[in-house]
């Protein structure tokens, strides 16, 4: 996932290691880079972080869990953003 949002937390639902592209967006949602997701602003960047990420099995793992329990728990979930789509068009 790249730069679509709703992918991200989708993997991150999954609990899947992610690196994110770098926006205002994903900051909000997983914190600071490291905390629960790798963060990239260019190809090269990209490209660095999964190298560091497959050479470092228990990072990959760790923030996998972390992304996992950001998303789950903090209503980011495809459950939660249906929910407020019913609400807010009074059907919920």
């Amino acid at each position: 996932c790249l730069s679509d949002w709703s992918s991200d937390v989708c993997s991150s639902d999954l609990g899947s290691c992610m690196a994110v592209e770098d926006t205002p967006d994903h900051r909000r949602i997983f914190g600071a880079d490291g905390e629960c997701v790798r963060f990239f602003k260019s190809p090269s960047e990209l490209s660095a972080v999964v190298s560091g990420l497959l050479e470092h099995e228990e990072e990959r793992h760790s923030l996998a869990a972390e992304a996992h329990l950001r998303v789950t728990e903090g209503h980011h979930t495809y459950r939660d953003r249906l929910e407020t789509i019913l609400q807010t068009a009074g059907l919920g």
